[in-house]
């Protein structure tokens, strides 16, 4: 039987904070899709398993630090997690610091995260997660 859909999701993000790709990408389904905001960095499309761990490789490259803390994690509908979180990152070489508050979407099936979308607020994510 399948993990519940929230502990899916929180093993992505335990896997990112200790920044261990092979884990990242054993979370994913093959045909994993992140829909990433315009707003974001490189904000694009990511279709595949490979993509988005190549993605997170290009982020553990590029910042010394990219811990991710999360404020809410919980199941709206079968398989539709909603997780409200910050990222925070370090450039390796120039060591500014920022961060990012966030609302996503994880949609979880037989234990595995088959899509990301990114919501303005934590009302709109809700409202996503319990109409599909």
């Amino acid at each position: 039987m399948a993990k519940p859909a929230t502990d899916a999701v929180r093993d992505y993000f335990e896997a990112w904070n200790r920044r261990d790709l092979e884990s990242i990408g054993s979370t994913l389904n093959a045909e994993a899709e992140w829909v990433r905001s315009v707003e974001f960095p490189e904000g694009r499309t990511l279709r595949g398993r490979e993509a988005i761990v190549d993605f997170a490789r290009s982020m553990f490259d590029v910042f010394d630090e990219t811990p991710i803390e999360i404020d809410e994690c919980f199941e709206c509908n079968r398989g539709a997690v909603v997780v409200a979180g910050t990222s925070r990152f370090r450039g390796d070489r120039s060591g500014a610091e920022t961060s990012s508050a966030w609302v996503r979407v994880y949609s979880v099936r037989e234990g595995e995260i088959i899509s990301v979308r990114q919501f303005a607020s934590r009302e709109a994510a809700v409202e996503a997660a319990t109409s599909g």
